[in-house]
């Protein structure tokens, strides 16, 4: 997932390797840096974060990335100054997030939200499924290691770049960009 600064001078990108730390069974993922003129690299993001998708804003200010840290139950949009520095966090959505885009001015980010119309309510009575059964009713299944996502949907969202409360964009019983999005 290499990331090329705007100047040319600089590559972000994503390096996974097995958590040998944990008696768990799973992979890390963190951002590091290189700056490309004299290869010196560096880490961007911490041991208590699990980040992908780097992503420069328009202007090469900033980095916009997927990350989980401790307390996270799912992956959520921070934005990391480039030149080092604590990520902010700009988006805490209760199904998580995949896919940020920087707007061309970098003041807006748009991103697919994952929304389970299950949590959602009319304001005229309880939601209209119930948490205890599961009733599918299309062949889309997968074994990802993310448990069950077969109502979720996702959706696009638009974020000020400086964080506050997103704007959900589209609705429905479908997703934004198809079913690849579970993995």
């Amino acid at each position: 997932d290499p990331m090329v600064h705007p100047s040319g001078g600089r590559l972000a990108y994503v390096l996974r390797s097995a958590d040998k730390q944990t008696a768990e069974n799973r992979y890390r993922a963190e951002i590091r840096l290189i700056e490309l003129d004299s290869g010196r690299e560096r880490v961007l993001s911490g041991n208590e974060m699990d980040s992908e998708a780097p992503l420069w804003s328009p202007n090469g200010d900033r980095l916009l990335l997927l990350s989980r840290r401790l307390g996270d139950d799912q992956k959520q949009l921070y934005v990391l100054p480039a030149d080092g520095g604590e990520a902010r966090r700009i988006t805490q959505l209760k199904g998580g997030v995949r896919l940020g885009e920087w707007s061309p001015d970098g003041r807006h980010i748009a991103f697919l939200g994952a929304i389970d119309p299950r949590d959602e309510s009319s304001g005229n009575g309880p939601a209209p499924f119930s948490k205890d059964v599961q009733v599918l009713d299309s062949a889309l299944w997968r074994l990802n290691g993310l448990g069950s996502w077969a109502h979720r949907r996702f959706h696009l969202h638009l974020v000020r770049a400086s964080g506050g409360r997103p704007k959900q964009l589209t609705r429905g019983g479908w997703s934004v960009g198809g079913a690849f999005l579970l993995s």
